[in-house]
């Protein structure tokens, strides 16, 4: 996995590194070391004034992530 800020690759994990997206939330978390780089490259400041002229931020997997679509349905079969 990797991060790509306006294209530009941050190389955060050169030797290579594990992550998990969930894609029902909206928050970012990782490893200190990782989010301080983040942080700093996106410069959002804590009152989030800036949002609207941030940078487009690009994850970059590699390999297929294959899911079957029972496996994207919660417990009562909706989506």
């Amino acid at each position: 996995i990797d991060l790509k800020i306006n294209g530009v690759r941050m190389n955060i994990c050169a030797g290579g590194c594990q992550a998990a997206f969930d894609t029902g939330t909206s928050l970012l978390a990782g490893p200190a070391r990782y989010m301080r780089q983040l942080s700093k490259a996106l410069a959002v400041p804590s009152d989030c004034k800036n949002s609207t002229g941030l940078p487009t931020l690009s994850f970059l997997l590699a390999g297929l992530l294959p899911a079957k679509a029972a496996q994207l349905l919660d417990g009562d079969g909706d989506a």
